[in-house]
């Protein structure tokens, strides 16, 4: 099937290329045209295992294009949006204008039938804002969601070996033209479940929330390991075995950081808070004042460790100071050597 992907970065190139790996053939459309030259030329401004010898395969043999002209999507049957959705000024929310962007620069190449698909973070009603543009604009055109959930430094693997793929949709039609794209995928056994739009806008922030809602907490548990004498990685271990909670995300320490939680954990706080569910929104605010001054907390503890171990210090000096007085009023030649 001939497929477009919109938008290379981390999310879009791993993406476009293990669509190539699976059979497709996948123009890949980027703006920016430096970064269209980088992915050309091989040197890729993002790492990640495996994915600089999928995108070399991919263009050696034919199965990707990259290019920065949107004309190019036009004969693909299925059209992934997967530019960045990033965070507003002051923690107000998602910014959906590179999406709306990415679709107005589609719509003119869209033909009837097309299946244009999401893959971009952001809050329920998005989608269905965007379905009306779509209606609006290339009415022959139906658009689904299929949220994706990448970890960096796996993101390869889990594209081509996800634990669940989550379809969006308002049709069989669009359902049925996704199994075509993720065919080989789902002949492996993966999950496959079919919501509706605001479900799987939902699903992936309330994951990402999710998983930082488990680390905040498990640093609120060191805390009171350390004023208690209790151990708080054992701590941590115990709980990980509880198979109602899991091990994973449960490692006291700094806390979480990257691309994703922080933004999606206030993202979801904002939407929250303009949806009305106060309680929930004062909840995933908490989960991340937590987080920022567990750094804090963190910085607080090495400096008292750097300054514990510098009184050490200039106490042995001192010591030792006094050491070496009393030694060279004793023994004025034995130290003489020493110091030449």
């Amino acid at each position: 099937m001939r497929v477009s992907v919109i938008g290379l970065g981390r999310l879009g190139l791993v993406h476009a290329a293990a669509l190539a790996s699976l059979g497709h053939r996948v123009v890949g459309i980027e703006t920016n045209t430096e970064r269209v030259g980088k992915i050309l030329d091989g040197t890729l401004e993002i790492h990640e295992p495996g994915l600089a010898d999928l995108v070399r395969s991919a263009l050696t043999d034919g199965t990707l294009d990259v290019t920065s002209q949107p004309s190019t999507a036009m004969g693909a049957r299925v059209h992934f949006l997967t530019v960045g959705t990033p965070e507003l000024a002051f923690h107000e929310g998602f910014n959906a204008g590179y999406l709306e962007s990415a679709l107005r620069s589609l719509v003119p190449f869209l033909q009837p039938g097309d299946l244009v698909v999401g893959k971009s973070t952001v809050p329920p009603g998005t989608a269905v804002a965007l379905a009306a543009q779509l209606h609006r604009e290339s009415p022959d055109a139906e658009l689904a969601w299929n949220p994706e959930f990448l970890a960096e430094g796996t993101a390869v693997r889990d594209t081509l070996a996800p634990q669940r793929l989550i379809y969006g949709v308002s049709s069989q039609e669009a359902a049925g033209r996704l199994d075509e794209v993720y065919q080989p995928i789902l002949d492996t056994g993966t999950h496959r479940v079919i919501t509706d739009l605001a479900t799987a806008e939902l699903v992936k922030l309330a994951t990402n929330a999710f998983l930082a809602t488990k680390i905040s907490f498990i640093n609120t548990i060191a805390q009171l390991a350390a004023t208690s004498g209790a151990d708080a990685l054992q701590t941590a271990q115990l709980l990980g075995t509880d198979t109602r909670i899991g091990a994973s995300h449960l490692n006291p320490g700094l806390g979480y950081g990257g691309g994703c939680l922080p933004k999606d954990t206030r993202g979801l706080a904002y939407y929250a808070q303009h949806a009305g569910a106060m309680e929930a929104a004062q909840f995933f605010a908490q989960v991340d004042i937590i987080n920022t001054v567990q750094r804090q907390h963190i910085a607080e503890w090495v400096i008292a460790q750097l300054l514990e171990r510098r009184g050490r210090r200039s106490r042995s000096s001192e010591r030792a100071s006094k050491l070496i007085q009393t030694t060279r009023a004793s023994h004025p030649r034995s130290l003489s050597h020493t110091h030449s």
